[in-house]
């Protein structure tokens, strides 16, 4: 009874161990298979702060006000600084 009990428990412990090694060979394999393609790609990050606009709304009942979200990316070298956004309207006035 005993040898059988050593049996199970080496098996189980057996398995647990090939799971564990299996996964960190795989998350390797796939580190490397992702880091290749971004190294193939040739992605440039700027060397300046940049910024996106994501997403602007405007009210047409209150004309003289509006929403913009800016979004600075993870991979923008510094912080954003924004002094002023200044609209650009087809008269020429802002």
């Amino acid at each position: 009874m005993k040898f059988t009990q050593n049996i199970k428990a080496i098996s189980k412990l057996s398995l647990i161990i090939l799971l564990l090694i299996s996964f960190v060979i795989g998350a390797f394999l796939s580190y490397l298979w992702v880091m290749g393609y971004v190294t193939e790609l040739g992605i440039r990050v700027p060397e300046k702060t940049t910024v996106a606009i994501t997403n602007v709304s405007f009210t047409p009942q209150n004309t003289s006000f509006f929403n913009v979200t800016l979004l600075n990316p993870s991979y923008s070298p510094s912080e954003a600084n924004i002094i002023g956004i200044v609209p650009l309207t087809g008269d020429g006035n802002a």
